[in-house]
């Protein structure tokens, strides 16, 4: 990830942190000058390569030490320079450390076999080809807002089996004997394969064989009642969209190894270009487009949320920052708490104080100021 992918949310970070307009402009300055000496030297301005000693250099080079106008840049100038570019580094190791064990954990706890994709155009590939029959069982997960569903929907049309929200494992029992031989999409049933009927149901109905036989050997006088044969046999498709998934035991893993699992991963700016295959308002658009770096997390339905706040009236703008800023926050964990600082500083005897002019007391200050 380069220098210029974060810069944008480690400004607003800093921002928050009631840094100035004049500091945030400076580490800016600073960052971009030390952005373009990394894509030069060394890394193409791939922050994630770079170390202590690289920064170092950079400290030592003419571009951290020459100004704008070709001279020699003061101590105190060089300070502020070294305090820039420690602090970016120091919030880029976090957020891309965080990031880095939040995969991890969602692939230790997602499917072992699970492919990764990026961009639509990957995951229609998988959508039609479920929806054409060449797929037995498809586990489709991603986090919420992406239109995984939308993406399914619109490739396997109206004669699907749709089973969503609170379904227990004998209510998808009798919905499938009532839609028999055709495609299954269970979306966001998210305890069925979490308990002990649910798996049995799903292991049956996701067989690799052509013709699967499907049964249910409890609650017999309903399924008189209402002409449901305790077994029967299909030859149904199956789709399972969830936001997350666990694989909570062997019989989780043995679903899991009857089918095709895909993990959808799309960037911030992969989301906003599909958005804007269907989305409206130009001006929402454009904002959101021009602040991608800030939202780790970007959610298609942000865009309609602030479409619904702006024809209230509502400063949907500030509502869309402050969302920017606790995704950031949530990337970077859990905060530290708030501590008080007691201690005075050390006061050196009033006769070892050197005297400095006013213009030069106010530059020594705000020195002090950016150094701390």
């Amino acid at each position: 990830m380069e220098i210029t992918e974060l810069l944008d949310r480690f400004l607003a970070h800093i921002e928050r942190q009631g840094r100035s307009a004049h500091t945030i402009a400076q580490r800016r300055r600073h960052l971009l000058t030390f952005a373009d000496w990394a894509r030069e030297v060394r890394h193409g301005g791939d922050v994630s390569e770079l170390s202590e000693d690289d920064i170092a250099r950079f400290l030592a080079s003419p571009r951290a030490r020459t100004s704008a106008r070709g001279g020699e840049k003061k101590a105190s100038s060089v300070n502020c320079v070294r305090t820039s570019v420690r602090t970016f580094i120091r919030y880029v190791h976090e957020t891309v450390g965080v990031a880095r064990e939040r995969r991890r954990v969602r692939q230790r706890n997602g499917p072992r076999n699970a492919s990764t994709v990026v961009t639509y155009a990957e995951l229609d590939q998988y959508v039609r080809a479920f929806a054409n029959r060449h797929l037995n069982l498809l586990i489709l997960i991603g986090a919420p807002g992406l239109q995984k569903t939308k993406a399914i929907r619109s490739a396997v049309g109206g004669g699907a089996c749709w089973i969503e929200g609170q379904a227990t494992a004998f209510g998808i029992y009798r919905r499938l004997w009532e839609t028999r031989n055709r495609l299954v999409v269970i979306d966001d049933v998210d305890g069925l394969y979490a308990s002990r009927e649910g798996l049995r149901l799903l292991k049956s109905l996701c067989q690799t064989e052509l013709v699967k036989r499907v049964s249910w050997h409890s609650d017999a006088p309903t399924l008189r009642r209402e002409g449901i044969p305790r077994e029967f046999t299909t030859t149904s498709r199956v789709a399972i969209i969830a936001n997350e998934w666990r694989t909570l035991d062997r019989n989780v893993g043995a679903v899991e190894d009857r089918g095709i699992c895909v993990v959808f991963e799309p960037s911030a700016i992969e989301i906003h270009r599909q958005t804007g295959k269907w989305f409206w308002d130009q001006e929402i658009f454009d904002f959101v487009g021009k602040r991608l770096s800030l939202f780790p997390e970007l959610s298609m339905r942000l865009y309609s949320q602030l479409w619904e706040l702006k024809t209230a009236g509502i400063n949907w703008r500030s509502f869309a920052l402050e969302r920017a800023v606790k995704e950031a926050d949530r990337a970077l964990g859990e905060k530290p708490p708030k501590i008080v600082l007691n201690a005075s500083p050390p006061q050196k005897p009033p006769e070892e104080l050197p005297k400095i002019s006013g213009t030069n007391r106010f530059r020594q200050r705000r020195g002090d100021w950016e150094n701390n």
